[in-house]
C-alpha cells in the first residue's frame, strides 16, 4: 500500500509539474508572438517612413512647367522621355 501511495503521490505531483510547466510555456508563447508582431508594426512603420522620405527627396528638385502637354502615354518612362524632349525643345527656342 505504501508503495501505490507514493505512485499515486508522484503521478499527481508529474501532473501538476507538467501543467503547470504547460502554463509557463503557454504564456512565454503569447508574450512572444505580442513581441513579434509588435516588432513587425514597428518595422512596417519605419519602411513606411523611408519610402516617404525618399519620395520627397526624389521631388526635392522637381521644377514645375505650366502649359506642358500631357503625353498619352501609359508608361512612366515614355513620359518622362517626351517631357523632356519637350523641355529641351522649348529650351533651344
Amino acid at each position: 500500500m505504501d508503495k501505490e501511495f507514493h505512485k499515486n503521490n508522484l503521478e499527481s505531483y508529474a501532473a501538476v509539474i507538467s501543467s503547470d510547466i504547460n502554463k509557463k510555456f503557454e504564456n512565454k508563447m503569447c508574450s512572444i508572438a505580442a513581441d513579434v508582431e509588435n516588432m513587425s508594426k514597428a518595422v512596417q512603420s519605419a519602411r513606411s517612413l523611408a519610402a516617404e522620405e525618399l519620395d520627397k527627396e526624389s521631388r526635392r528638385c522637381n521644377i514645375i512647367i505650366h502649359r506642358v502637354p500631357e503625353c498619352p502615354a501609359d508608361n512612366a518612362e515614355e513620359r518622362t522621355v517626351r517631357d523632356k524632349r519637350y523641355c529641351m525643345h522649348a529650351t533651344v527656342k
